[in-house]
């Protein structure tokens, strides 16, 4: 009874701080990503805490198929890192484990998977954590980083269409998109003589010597941690954060 009263008043009172899926546009292909995904090395957290998911995007509605495969897969394809399972039937998503959310005991996630009865799906205020290949789990969202070897000025724009992207080039050679950090594609884009340097979706990099022809974005829209860099803004879902050589915007 208590159980149920507390978990309506939570989705009640944290309803204001959940944002909508983001999903990719029409026109803007998803990049294939590796699809591996673990718990947290503390695999349950507190959810709540002053009133604060967190994780602030839902995967789907509560549903009696979720289960960690569902939810993850969920995530994955709204371009997130993190997968987290709360009062059995709830998927949340993000990036960055927001607000003074922290690890609590394992005991705590004691609600079993409608789709998967052998599978925890957190609890009361608890969330089942998952992360996605290599990505390490941040408390925070992810900053942009302010400038690295003469690029500088992030700007975030909006890059909806795969056929006329803002940044046409792929840097030469070979980049591990579950290590992407700001300062791995600046430097491969300096090193093939580019003026612009942009990331997107949390592990994909961009290059181009012409100047991005549309107005920003909020900043804001550009909210995924590097699959490499947790604590750096890589992008986002549709949305690539653009940096310049500084000669070239004096």
């Amino acid at each position: 009874m208590y159980a149920a009263a507390l978990a309506t008043l939570l989705a009640g009172s944290l309803a204001v701080s959940a944002k909508a899926v983001p999903r990719p546009l029409p026109g803007r292909d998803i990049e294939p990503r590796d699809s591996w995904w673990s718990p947290t090395s503390d695999p349950c957290w507190s959810d709540g805490a002053d009133n604060v998911r967190a994780l602030n995007v839902p995967g789907y509605d509560p549903s009696d198929i979720n289960s960690p495969l569902e939810c993850q897969k969920a995530c994955d394809t709204a371009g997130y890192n993190l997968a987290g399972l709360e009062l059995g039937r709830e998927c949340w998503c993000g990036n960055a484990i927001e607000g003074a959310n922290n690890p609590v005991d394992p005991s705590v996630c004691n609600m079993n998977c409608p789709g998967d009865d052998t599978e925890s799906c957190g609890g009361v205020l608890a969330l089942s954590m998952f992360y996605k290949g290599n990505y390490d789990p941040i408390n925070g969202p992810p900053t942009p980083e302010p400038e690295w070897r003469g690029y500088w000025n992030p700007t975030c724009y909006a890059d909806m269409d795969k056929n006329h992207r803002l940044l046409p080039d792929h840097p030469s050679g070979y980049m591990d998109h579950r290590q992407m950090t700001v300062e791995n594609c600046i430097d491969a884009c300096s090193l093939g003589s580019y003026t612009y340097a942009g990331l997107e979706y949390g592990s994909e990099c961009w290059c181009s010597n012409m100047m991005p022809n549309y107005d920003p974005v909020d900043m804001a829209e550009c909210d995924m941690g590097c699959t490499g860099d947790a604590a750096a803004v890589c992008g986002g879902v549709s949305r690539i954060l653009v940096y310049t050589q500084s000669d070239t915007s004096k």
